[in-house]
């Protein structure tokens, strides 16, 4: 009992140490983006317990929950990969930083579109038979069956490299299996064809990125760039260089209007745009007032683009009060060109200097400068008042109350007016503007018209996922994490274990949990599942497990070759057995036809024999007829005459019948 508590108090204080680490590290630079929803599309963002309608530009990060219904399919944007899922299918973010996109994907289908993919970076798909890494540019496709039980994994084009329990294998491009319970022992091999709804869907939405012209001004880690094309037009300006205008807005239309504010952790207030091309605008790049319109300016189109909730400077002073207030508005207006951000969130300098050289042409010096003075100032300095540009525009000021604003509701529809002075006059505010609203907290969202009919299935994972807090009541995610030093590289492939398939699909092991995600060393073949883990697995998102060989040559453990061998004898001896039954079977059924021909053979020459006697009867003289003479037979030989035809007819019915047998 001791020992229980005391591993219970070691993991709960690994986990709380590892969330305020986390918690106080720089934010990732990239998130996944709802880019496309069609149909019944429920989202349970981390942390939470109940599912609601997952609005357009969502943003989605680490622990968040998506779900498709029976007429819906959903498609999420990260840079240089588009994730997209089709009818009932059940995601989850695993893990999701500048390293690593890791996925459980409990049921359903999903199609993966990975155009580029930097060096040290992966994608990771965790399903409960196997866990496949993706580390090139390709086409791939994963179907999970709804009870769990088998994987399908086609790759269109690339490589991709599944891993099991002690067992890895590497995919081709044009290849495509079926892999059943988690050893990757048990699989099939399928056509390399694939053509549904899904497929096509994703063909089409592939073209609109093949032919679009923002791929021309932009990084391709900007996200949603390919919505710009239809919705606006680009011009170079002497000023700024490309730039592009929307050709879609309302009188008076202004940036950071036309949406609504979420919190996201870690980043805290986030900014989603109601307009379908309103996320690249909101989150990367800077606005400008060009020629009485606003127009968007891109970063530099050669470095990697780093996420921001909102490229916005919040007001402060007496008409903007910080909501514990409980009074006053929040302010806001768009960055200029050559204008650093400030994050309210806390950042390391390397961190500050990224995400302001990415989205705009701005001198080191002046970062270093802002960094120095305004966000890492340790001393009282005398700090000259930076003067934006676009405070100075007319309207370019929105503000909401601030219930408004702390409860998701719509800012056109909750806006107030400024004065344009009083707009230009206000004081840059603090980081803490607003205080985060309480957990749980979704008071725009509509509640979800469909949610998942069961809990996820526990998922195979390469690498260990970070662990976030859970809900109360929420489930823990169950992740059997392969072991980094488990396979050895046998000399051929061996075959599929005997029964493999329904043994892996009844095999339920136990799991330790903490947190919202539950992490435990995956059982090897032939052995009984381990008991709960006495501590939490330490995160380790850099491990590598061996490298997968070809599909020909997997890596597998001595001991699973070795039972392999024991099935297969057995197998074995079963046929020999089966063969002496089978044998003897056949013997029996020799002996019954032998016997049976030895009595029709009888039979035969006892029928000879009758019609010998019979012929040698005819033979004899006949005793002398009476003298009258009897009238003539019919045929007018005589009765003599019939005598004999009678018995050569029955001796030639005799032969025939000898000749058969």
């Amino acid at each position: 009992m001791a020992a229980t508590a005391r591993c219970r108090a070691t993991a709960l204080a690994f986990a709380t140490l590892f969330w305020v680490g986390w918690a106080s590290a720089d934010p990732p630079a990239r998130v996944a983006r709802l880019g496309y929803a069609e149909g019944d599309v429920s989202l349970s963002p981390a942390g939470a317990t109940d599912w609601v309608q997952a609005g357009l530009n969502q943003p989605l990060t680490t622990g968040d929950h998506l779900w498709t219904d029976s007429n819906a399919r959903a498609e999420l944007q990260l840079g240089g990969t588009a994730i997209r899922l089709g009818a009932r299918s059940n995601l989850t973010l695993l893990n999701l930083d500048d390293s690593i996109a890791q996925l459980q994907l409990s049921e359903g289908s999903v199609r993966l579109r990975v155009r580029s993919i930097g060096r040290q970076q992966t994608v990771e798909v965790d399903t409960p038979n196997l866990a496949l890494v993706l580390s090139q540019a390709g086409d791939y496709r994963v179907d999970v069956d709804p009870d769990g039980h088998a994987t399908t994994v086609f790759v269109q084009s690339g490589v991709a490299e599944a891993y099991g329990e002690g067992a890895s294998y590497r995919i081709s491009a044009n290849q495509a299996y079926r892999f059943y319970g988690t050893g990757l022992a048990d699989y099939e091999t399928l056509s390399g064809a694939s053509d549904d709804a899904l497929d096509r869907w994703a063909l089409q939405r592939e073209q609109r990125l093949d032919s679009s012209s923002a791929a021309r001004y932009v990084s391709t880690n900007v996200v949603g760039y390919e919505d710009l094309d239809a919705n606006g037009s680009w011009r170079l300006d002497a000023s700024y260089g490309n730039v592009w205008t929307p050709n879609r807005v309302s009188s008076g239309w202004t940036p950071y209007r036309d949406g609504h504010w979420v919190w996201v952790e870690p980043w805290g207030w986030t900014w989603m745009d109601d307009a379908p091309w309103g996320y690249a605008v909101s989150h990367y790049g800077r606005w400008a007032r060009i020629q009485n319109s606003w127009s968007w300016v891109p970063g530099p189109q050669r470095e990697a683009a780093v996420y921001a909730p909102a490229l916005v400077v919040f007001l402060g002073g007496n008409n903007f009060r910080a909501a514990g207030s409980g009074a006053g508005n929040v302010g806001w207006f768009p960055l200029a060109p050559h204008e650093v951000y400030q994050p309210a969130y806390p950042v390391s300098r390397g961190y500050f200097e990224r995400v302001n050289r990415s989205n705009a042409v701005i001198a080191p010096a002046t970062i270093t400068t802002i960094y120095n003075t305004q966000v890492n100032n340790t001393k009282v300095v005398n700090v000259t008042r930076v003067v934006y540009v676009n405070q100075q525009v007319t309207g370019a000021v929105v503000a909401v109350p601030v219930q408004a604003f702390v409860q998701s509701r719509s800012v056109a529809k909750a806006a107030v007016p400024i004065a344009h002075e009083l707009g230009r006059s206000a004081p840059a505010a603090t980081r803490d503007v607003v205080a985060a609203p309480p957990p749980g907290t979704h008071a725009a969202a509509p509640d979800a018209r469909s949610k998942p009919l069961r809990e996820q299935h526990a998922v195979v994972a390469r690498t260990a996922p970070p662990i976030t807090p859970a809900a109360p009541g929420e489930a823990a995610t169950q992740v059997h994490l392969i072991p980094p030093n488990a396979a050895v590289t046998p000399s051929a492939l061996p075959p599929p274990i005997p029964n493999a398939r329904k043994d892996s699909a009844e095999r339920k092991p136990a799991a330790a949990s903490t947190g919202g995600v539950t992490i435990e060393p995956a059982p090897r073949l032939n052995e009984h599942p381990p008991g709960p883990a006495a501590a939490v697995a330490k995160p380790a998102p850099t491990t590598k497990a061996p490298e997968p060989k070809d599909l020909q040559e997997p890596v597998d453990s001595a001991r699973k070759a070795q039972a392999i061998r024991a099935d297969v004898q057995k197998a074995e001896a079963a046929q020999v057995e089966a063969g002496k039954v089978n044998a003897a079977k056949a013997q029996a059924a020799r002996d019954e036809a032998a016997k049976a021909e030895v009595g029709r053979n009888a039979a035969a020459k006892e029928q000879a024999a009758k019609a010998q006697a019979a012929h040698e009867n005819a033979a004899r003289p006949m005793p002398a007829e009476p003298s009258a003479k009897g009238p003539p037979t019919a045929q007018g030989h005589g009765p003599q005459k019939a005598r004999d035809l009678q018995t050569e007819e029955e001796l030639r019915r005799a032969e025939e019948a000898a000749k058969k047998h």
